[in-house]
């Protein structure tokens, strides 16, 4: 598939410019959650995807265009000319282009620069030549950055009927942070296309954290390790999808076993607690009728992950950068518990 184009974010209403490029492919949308427009939870529009006329390869090229190719100087507090005692322990990240502190942090503490996460990108891509670099975003005004590599293999579910109606595409998640949130990291995430839902193994690893190094040969042997734990991944997340699809499952499996267990019981006080519950309740039933077969353990399991990546309630945030947190940080307790529904039972 060739490269279509690349889009950026332009202003956005967080204080900042949230900067991103994503890669259009042929006859498909925008990768990963790009849906053109970031809004909060109440439709404010926080920032728009510009289209860029290109046709990047590399990665240096995607982060210039994106422009994302800015640099972090550490500073101490007592060069910025606060004279309070301490000052000359505590350092400040200062973002050159925007002038900007992004993150405030011991005087021990080694940055990364996006141009050195960068080159482990290109590294990861170097030793996996099917991947390519789909998307590169930053949020909240760079400090955290977060970059998707698509595998062009993917996976066709297969029903316990034959058909093979849902498309599942591999991706690795790359990221780092200059606000102490993260270190340089890999996540293992898999989207089914006919939802959009992302979805990892509740078994297995799905991620790794990298060791803070400059040192060339050890990016290199972190790249490896990074496409040796994604292969692991995937292994252990095509087997818990086919082992889902397996089990037949219908309405009554979604209302008398996977809700009870995902919602618990409706609140007898009238009131926020309730309405909290219905609405959960309500839109976890909508995403199943509208976007499963509504036949397998599979198609509950994913009208609970797409009520909770979709339509559960998100303050003062754009839905897409919502989700790359989540993806980060594994935030998907409601998810975890509708499989738990579905977990083999052990005979002594």
């Amino acid at each position: 598939m060739g490269i279509k184009g690349i889009t950026a974010y332009g202003e956005d209403a967080l204080g900042g410019v949230t900067n991103g490029a994503y890669v259009r492919k042929d006859g498909r949308s925008v990768a990963w959650h790009g849906e053109g427009e970031s809004k909060d939870s109440k439709g404010n529009v926080l920032g728009r995807k510009l289209q860029i006329v290109g046709d990047p390869r590399t990665t240096d090229e995607i982060m210039d265009l994106a422009n994302i190719n800015w640099t972090v100087t550490p500073m101490l507090l007592s060069e910025l000319g606060l004279t309070y005692d301490g000052a000359d322990q505590i350092k400040v990240l200062v973002r050159e282009d925007a002038h900007r502190i992004l993150g405030v942090h011991s005087e021990k503490y080694g940055e990364l620069q996006n141009r050195t996460c960068a080159g482990f990108l290109s590294e990861i891509l170097a030793h996996a030549p099917e991947g390519k670099l789909v998307a590169i975003t930053e949020l909240f005004g760079g400090q955290v950055m977060f970059g998707v590599i698509e595998f062009d293999r993917g996976v066709e579910a297969i029903r316990h009927n034959g058909r093979t109606t849902d498309r599942i595409t591999h991706y690795m998640g790359v990221y780092w942070s200059h606000n102490g949130a993260y270190s340089l990291g890999v996540k293992y995430m898999n989207q089914l296309w006919v939802c959009r839902n992302t979805f990892t193994p509740t078994s297995g690893v799905t991620g790794l954290t990298v060791r803070h190094t400059r040192h060339a040969e050890t990016v290199a042997a972190d790249a490896i390790r990074a496409i040796e734990g994604m292969v692991q991944s995937n292994v252990a997340f095509e087997q818990e999808v086919q082992r889902l699809l397996d089990i037949e499952a219908n309405d009554a499996t979604l209302r008398r076993v996977v809700l009870p267990t995902v919602l618990g019981n409706r609140p007898k006080d009238e009131g926020r607690s309730q309405t909290m519950f219905d609405n959960a309740f309500n839109g976890i039933v909508a995403e199943w009728g509208e976007y499963t077969d509504q036949e397998t353990a599979f198609d509950c399991v994913m009208a609970v992950q797409g009520y909770e990546e979709h339509r559960k309630g998100v303050r003062g945030k754009p839905r897409d950068l919502r989700s790359m947190e989540r993806i980060m940080r594994d935030d998907y307790p409601q998810t975890k518990l509708a499989v738990g529904c579905f977990e083999p039972v052990s005979v002594n």
